[in-house]
């Protein structure tokens, strides 16, 4: 049974998202004036660095500068092509790559119920591993189950708690930067500016790392217990 917690939550911050990029559309549409006054200004004064250099190199130039403009003006200005393209891959490949790495069988939709069905299905493959009879058992056998299903509720509830937290908090910081987007990715027009752009993108990398981090974390876990703890489906007690 799939244990969905945070997906409502989820979906209302990929709501919100689709609803203020639709205002950041008009935005943008203000913005593309400036950026298009700034880029007029910049072509002329690398025109002046034109005049001084071969017809060749002033052809190429202006071919690949025209061409950059282009392509930068396209994916800054046209937010249904961003909505559509960069905010999907941003939001689902660390979900993705956190299930794949950690080895999650359960089709979430986000980390946080990948997580909570993880650990609950490592805490049900604990439980049924240990095999004993509560009237037969020596009192070791008993205190070394009750050890291991309480070290694995003790360790892992206050890693997952730090875990759900992170990851929601990492989410609407995400949905916020995600809907500035265009505005940096308007930044990578002028060589002067394109230092905003690249430190977008690096926050907005190091935010995806860090949601799947902790889906390897945990994998780790309970890859672990598996493996060492429990043998061929039983506890060693």
């Amino acid at each position: 049974m799939a244990i969905e917690v945070a997906q409502p939550v989820f979906n209302a911050i990929n709501t919100a998202t689709q609803s203020q990029m639709a205002s950041m559309n008009t935005v943008m549409s203000v913005i593309g004036i400036v950026i298009g006054g700034f880029w007029i200004v910049y072509i002329q004064m690398k025109s002046l660095y034109w005049y001084f250099d071969g017809l060749t190199v002033i052809f190429k130039d202006i071919l690949f500068t025209i061409l950059k403009a282009s392509i930068i003006l396209y994916m800054a200005l046209s937010v249904s092509w961003y909505n559509s393209t960069v905010i999907p891959v941003v939001t689902d490949f660390p979900v993705w790559l956190g299930n794949t790495i950690s080895g999650t069988t359960h089709n979430s939709g986000n980390l946080v119920d990948g997580l909570i069905n993880a650990y609950y299905d490592g805490f049900i493959a604990l439980v049924n591993s240990i095999k004993f009879s509560i009237w037969d058992a020596a009192g070791n056998t008993i205190f070394i189950a009750v050890c291991s299903v309480l070290f694995y509720v003790l360790g892992g509830l206050p890693f997952l708690g730090v875990a759900i937290g992170t990851l929601i908090t990492l989410k609407a910081a995400t949905a916020i930067i995600l809907i500035l987007g265009p505005i940096f990715i308007g930044f990578l027009l002028f060589p002067q500016t394109s230092q905003y752009f690249w430190g977008w993108v690096g926050t907005i990398g190091g935010f995806m790392l860090t949601q799947v981090l902790f889906a390897v974390v945990l994998g780790l876990e309970i890859s672990y217990i598996n493996n060492f703890i429990i043998k061929d489906g039983v506890i060693n007690t």
